[in-house]
């Protein structure tokens, strides 16, 4: 009955039963082991031999063991089964009731998921941060709190419950076994939100997850783990794991197109260690201090292709050309009179007004210098005699003057960083603002903006003096305020001018590089692999392939085929090389060459 040829009409979220020896699996169409049944979906498993589904209207049904029954006559969505059980939500509002429709609402709940024994949990709100996460147990004994968000996707089994969190990049899977803590299994920079699986292991919590290439188990809390599939899955959500304590095996079941595939005894020799480490990501190194950024422009305004954008948390940043001047306003929130003004000439980027308040006081410094175009990590701009000019609170035009020392520093870049969302990984600098040095006792707090070269300004951090920063995709800094605009999408406003007069002259933006032809960029690119092969080179007898034919060096190839389409020749590229760590280990004691 059950064979890995197995076919069924629709094979969307497929669901093992508890002993792994059936599945049903459909969404339009319910099946059970291929068979059709009935049209609906959200099929899952009430007990070994009975399903629960929902018809189109989202009813829910009881089917199987000769038994066909309608559960309740309204619409429910988000249905789930285990242990004789079945819960759902009335549609639009979110609220579960278990075992009947009459019966008690246990309050707002979300993404529910039942064990096979009947343990339910589920999340508290909708949205992070404000979730929690719940259990209801078979027996009735209710964990009033495992966890706060960001919370998605939890999943139960008798063992205990897992779930994913996905902030800035970083896709993390948690674990808390029964009567535990939560423990992270592991964490990878993935692009999308993967949904675990808690399987009971005798007993013991393991974890179903995925990379980008693998389907991986881990017992919780181990560093290392299992490989079930090699190769794309599809869907994460289009699997589903068994143990099978008599013949010691996991069941592992997937949709691949529209076919239901079955790894029907994968066997793993409990008494060995795991074989796999997980993923996780590789470390973040800032460039060293003293790195010179030639120009730090196209880093802090983007290309216009790269605005609007938005964040996981909402909000909405767009970045806005000024006419008739070397300037932009980023406008924030979608609301003309919530931005900030910056101007630059060929040597600084200035911070020319700010109205992020909201309010009708805009301000400015009289050293208004921001961000030097050329710049080193490590240096600042000390501005230390400096006064801040706001409009007062009253209708006129009237303005008030004090002191306002500041310094900014140039704290770190990266050759590439996981920014996140559709940025993805990007060359990227970080600026920091500091009023508070000159200040007795220190006080205040401190900003950190981060931007990305081609995309601009994408992330904004605030948090007290004294504050540790780290370079974190994902920082659990306390008291850390940690704000991204790095999905394309939102709405483009056109911003309120600025109260301050546009003091200098219009300077215009420099002519941007026209790209090179193709066969010029190919051309070049050979002359640099050639390099690679050469005597004088590194004297890789695959250039930028490595020893294995099927791999190349990867680095290498979005290196130098960066830089080449940046604008460099092909003898910038040389000189890099000779000056690398690889060229002098290969050239002991020679001097290296230049090109000019």
């Amino acid at each position: 009955m059950l064979r890995e040829d197995l076919e069924a009409v629709v094979t969307a979220f497929p669901r093992l039963s508890p002993d792994a020896a059936h599945v049903t699996s459909g969404w339009g169409t319910v099946e059970i082991d291929g068979r059709p049944i009935a049209p609906g979906q959200g099929s899952c498993w009430f007990n070994r031999e009975q399903i629960v589904y929902g018809d189109p209207q989202g009813c829910p049904w009881l089917y199987g063991g000769g038994t066909q029954l309608k559960l309740a006559s309204v619409g429910y969505n988000d249905l789930v089964a285990g242990g004789g059980r079945w819960a759902g939500g009335i549609v639009n509002s979110a609220v579960v009731r278990i075992d009947r429709s009459d019966g008690p609402s246990i309050e707002r709940a979300y993404q529910p998921a039942m064990s096979d024994a009947g343990d339910l949990a589920y999340l508290t709100a909708p949205t992070s941060p404000e979730h929690e996460l719940r259990c209801i147990r078979a027996g009735g004994t209710r964990a009033d709190l495992i966890t706060a968000g960001p919370i998605e996707y939890p999943s139960v089994c008798s063992a205990g419950i897992v779930w994913s969190s996905f902030a800035s990049g970083i896709q993390r899977t948690w674990a808390c076994p029964t009567g535990d803590t939560p423990r992270e299994v592991h964490a990878s920079f993935c692009r999308w939100e993967v949904r675990p699986i808690a399987v009971d292991v005798g007993g013991a919590l393991w974890v179903c997850s995925v990379d980008e290439t693998r389907v991986l188990l881990y017992p919780a809390g181990s560093t290392f783990g299992y490989v079930v599939i090699e190769g794309s899955v599809g869907e994460a959500n289009s699997k589903d794991v068994r143990y099978d304590l008599t013949r010691r095996a996991f069941r592992c079941v997937y949709t691949q197109g529209e076919q239901l595939i079955w790894i029907d005894a994968f066997r793993v020799d409990l008494s060995k260690p795991p074989n796999v480490d997980p993923p996780q990501p590789e470390p973040i190194v800032p460039l060293p201090a003293g790195t010179v950024i030639a120009d730090t422009l196209p880093y802090v305004i983007g290309t216009p292709a790269a605005w609007p954008r938005v964040g996981d948390e909402g909000g909405n940043m767009d970045c806005v050309p000024v006419a008739g001047q070397a300037a932009v306003a980023f406008v924030k929130f979608a609301s003309p009179s919530f931005a900030e003004w910056w101007r630059w000439d060929g040597d600084y980027i200035y911070h020319h007004e700010d109205r992020s308040d909201g309010l009708d006081q805009p301000y400015h410094w009289t050293k208004d210098r921001w961000i030097k175009r050329r710049w080193a990590i490590g240096e600042q701009i000390d501005s230390r005699e400096n006064n801040v000019i706001r409009r007062t609170a009253d209708e006129g035009d009237n303005w008030s003057e004090r002191p306002w020392a500041m310094v900014m520093r140039f704290v770190a870049a990266f050759e590439s960083y996981p920014c996140g969302g559709d940025i993805g990984d990007a060359p990227v600098i970080v600026v920091e603002y500091d009023p508070t040095y000159t200040l007795e006792p220190r006080r205040g707090g401190v900003e950190r903006f981060w931007f990305a070269a081609g995309w601009g300004w994408f992330r904004w951090q605030s948090a007290p003096f004294g504050t540790v920063f780290d370079f974190s995709p994902d920082p659990s800094t306390p008291n850390l305020t940690d704000a991204f605009f790095h999905r394309l999408g939102g709405v483009r406003v056109t911003p309120i001018d600025p109260v301050r007069p546009w003091a200098a002259p219009p300077v215009e933006p420099p002519p941007e590089e026209p790209m090179k032809p193709r066969d010029q960029f190919y051309r070049e690119f050979q002359d640099v692999n050639a390099f690679y092969q050469a005597d004088e080179g590194l004297k890789r007898p695959g250039g930028m392939m490595l020893n294995d034919p099927s791999r190349c060096d990867v680095e290498a190839m979005g290196a130098w085929g960066y830089d080449l389409a940046a604008g460099k020749t092909v003898n910038d590229c040389k000189n890099a090389i000779v000056r690398s760590d690889e060229w002098a280990t290969k050239h002991p004691g020679e001097v290296p060459p230049t090109f000019p």
